[in-house]
């Protein structure tokens, strides 16, 4: 029998449990919310938890791998820069996945200037009308700008790796291959997924 290792080898913290869209496919936010999830919608985990489950995986032997999300934007967190801080201080590798609409040029330098990992920008889309489909909103230009803001950043430092995803759907899987066209030329990874 594998022997486990002491802690998991990614671990998904959830700093608040909430969201900046009602994307229409969602059970925890989107138009038709599932009553199960009702009572952690809009909760914070406290700064002092999150130190303290930090700790604990830090005296591991391979630390994990650290996303600071869950169901929800992880950007909306107001401990959001302090906890990153704490994983990078803690010598964990950090990956954020963000719908880019918080992407700030101020945020996508603090992202390079902390050594985040990797940042992926869920984009869906090709065009605005695909995008309203997809997430309910049809921003596509403030999220192109938000990859191009972080690109910017990082300019020419190895990290943070930065790329986009595409969850497949059927509104959108006719712009598949377009998507993937157009960002496999900018992106240092193109991620493409099933929706489940």
């Amino acid at each position: 029998m594998p022997e486990l290792p002491d802690v998991p080898l990614r671990v998904l913290m959830d700093l608040r449990s909430d969201c900046n869209l009602k994307c229409p496919d969602c059970q925890v936010h989107g138009k038709a919310n599932d009553p199960r999830f009702a009572d952690f919608v809009g909760r914070s985990m406290p700064f002092g938890k999150v130190i303290e489950i930090l700790d604990e995986l830090a005296k591991a032997e391979k630390k994990p791998l650290i996303q600071p999300l869950l169901w929800s934007e992880p950007l909306l967190a107001r401990d959001f820069r302090p906890a990153v801080r704490a994983m990078k201080d803690r010598g964990m590798a950090v990956t954020v996945n963000t719908n880019g609409l918080l992407l700030t040029k101020d945020m996508a330098r603090f992202l390079v200037d902390v050594q985040i990992d990797c940042v992926t920008i869920s984009i869906d889309a090709v065009t605005p009308e695909t995008l309203r489909l997809v997430r309910g909103i049809d921003k596509l230009d403030r999220i192109c700008r938000a990859f191009d803001d972080m690109i910017a950043a990082r300019g020419e430092k190895d990290l943070p790796r930065i790329g986009v995803s595409f969850t497949l759907h059927e509104t959108n899987k006719a712009e598949c291959d377009e998507f993937v066209a157009k960002w496999v030329k900018k992106a240092d990874f193109v991620r493409v997924q099933e929706l489940f």
